[in-house]
């Protein structure tokens, strides 16, 4: 045998045990999907408890009313808005009477999991509130946005 026709055969047996072993990786490969148990925490929407009636309120006045949070999850969560939503109800303008925009550190504030919060917000009546108003009774919706911190 020549050394032309021995280098031929000697690189086609290399090709053949090359590509049959890469033949054979191929075949012995495996992908594996394995379950993984996952329980979600439970969560509640937080409550919120208004502890005080306004009263006697007059045109231009404001009055303080305090509201507690309760957050009844096993993780914090953040308060971010309280605020008016829904314009009073009642013969009074819907406009007459309103929640103040709530501003400062207390109201972007984090609930550690279980607990409470007392924050105040104010209630106002307008200036320019008309005879309509004297004397009602009527209903301010308050809004509070949070989220798990």
């Amino acid at each position: 045998m020549n050394i032309k026709r021995k280098t031929i055969v000697t690189a086609t047996v290399a090709a053949t045990v090359l590509i049959g072993g890469g033949a054979a990786w191929a075949y012995y490969s495996w992908t594996n999907h394995s379950p993984v148990k996952v329980t979600t925490a439970d969560a509640v929407e937080p409550t919120v408890a208004v502890l005080d009636d306004v009263r006697g309120l007059l045109p231009g006045q404001t009055r303080p009313v305090r509201i507690v949070i309760d957050n009844r999850n096993d993780f914090p969560v953040r308060v971010t808005k309280v605020a008016g939503g829904n314009p009073a109800t009642g013969t009074c303008p819907a406009w007459a009477v309103r929640v103040t925009p709530a501003t400062g550190a207390a109201y972007s504030t984090t609930l550690p999991r279980r607990s409470k919060t007392l924050l105040t917000v104010r209630i106002e009546m307008e200036k320019w509130a008309d005879q309509k108003c004297a004397g009602k009774q009527l209903s301010v919706d308050l809004v509070t946005t949070t989220t798990p911190a």
